[in-house]
């Protein structure tokens, strides 16, 4: 080995003569590796390293820039980088050979999402308890599912033309520009009460799209019992494409204790959708404001699904069960596919 005096910015290969180096003990400046660097025992680099070759580190390492290996990294050790690591290779964390003593691969924690949402990025939120993940400029669950919950009632609709359900927190929610990819779903469930001391009005019910000038589904009026009674929504919509979607659902009207008739959002054709973002709300009519007819909305809850779904492998069980016979006929048997 062969040691030379250090310039301001000192280059690894003008004081170790190898291709691939192993390093026992080094506190330097930047570093620029041609090989492949082996690090076996406590290591500061207090510049930028570059590591054209791969990285295998058995020891301590702390380096203070940006770390960039081309090949393959090994961590075995410990590894502290205050600045960004980029890692072009296959990365392996812990030993390629299997053992019975686990390696854990932590990620930084933080109480509040980070000002900026790098896509592909992630980390573990510790005040929600969660693994957050940074998709199409926000950060999202990682493993997706709860997209809005509203936390407060809407305030009340009274009005006789279609009108969107405002106030409260989040009862409304903003598809992001770009997010309507192709198998994207979206699951959006509404429900809330309405008072009315006649039955003589009728409720319809929408899913409508930037205010009320798209309505992307309605119920069509729903009759309402003299009463104070629930009502609720569930709609599905799919992006079959990033400028159609489809919307499909069900509205159920209740009484004070049952439900006093349903509706589908049926649906005939697709409607036509745009790449920017879009707001999402439940609205309302009342057919007549006899009776001081009024709703609210206390809950709006979305789920964001897809754009794949998980893969697994459909199973098909045939079962044949005895159907009981009427009287004078003779035992059956009908055929269940599952």
């Amino acid at each position: 080995m062969s040691f030379k005096a250090l310039s301001a910015q000192p280059d690894i290969a003008d004081f170790i003569s190898s291709t691939g180096s192993t390093v026992v003990s080094v506190s330097s400046g930047g570093e620029s590796i041609s090989g492949a660097l082996t690090v076996t025992s406590n290591t500061e680099l207090a510049g930028d390293v570059n590591v054209q070759g791969g990285l295998s580190i058995t020891g301590t390492s702390a380096l203070q820039g940006d770390l960039t290996v081309g090949g393959a990294t090994e961590l075995v050790g410990n590894l502290g980088v205050d600045g960004m690591a980029t890692l072009q290779g296959t990365t392996q964390i812990g030993s390629s050979t299997a053992n019975t003593n686990g390696t854990l691969l932590v990620l930084n924690d933080a109480s509040a999402d980070p000002g900026t949402a790098v896509d592909g990025a992630m980390y573990y939120n510790s005040t929600d308890n969660s693994f957050r993940c940074g998709e199409n400029g926000v950060w999202r669950s990682c493993v997706g599912g709860l997209a809005n919950a509203s936390t407060a009632a809407s305030s009340s609709i009274t009005a006789t033309s279609i009108t969107n359900f405002g106030g409260g927190t989040n009862n409304s929610y903003t598809v992001l520009a770009n997010d309507c990819q192709t198998g994207v779903t979206y699951l959006i469930t509404a429900q809330g009460t309405y008072t009315s001391t006649s039955a003589t009005p009728k409720l319809t019910l929408s899913l409508d799209e930037d205010g009320t000038s798209v309505v992307l589904a309605t119920s069509g009026t729903m009759t309402v019992a003299a009463t104070t009674a629930g009502w609720q929504l569930s709609a599905q919509m799919v992006c079959d494409s990033t400028t159609s979607v489809e919307v499909q659902g069900q509205v159920t009207m209740g009484t004070s204790t049952t439900a006093a008739g349903e509706a589908l959002l049926d649906n005939t054709a697709t409607e036509t959708w745009t790449t920017s973002s879009h707001t999402l709300y439940i609205g309302a009519t009342w057919s007549s404001s006899t009776g001081s007819p009024s709703a609210t909305m206390r809950q709006l809850i979305v789920q964001r699904e897809g754009p794949k779904p998980l893969a697994f492998s459909a199973i098909h069980v045939t079962i044949y069960v005895p159907v009981t016979p009427h009287q004078g006929l003779e035992i059956g048997w009908q055929r269940i596919v599952v």
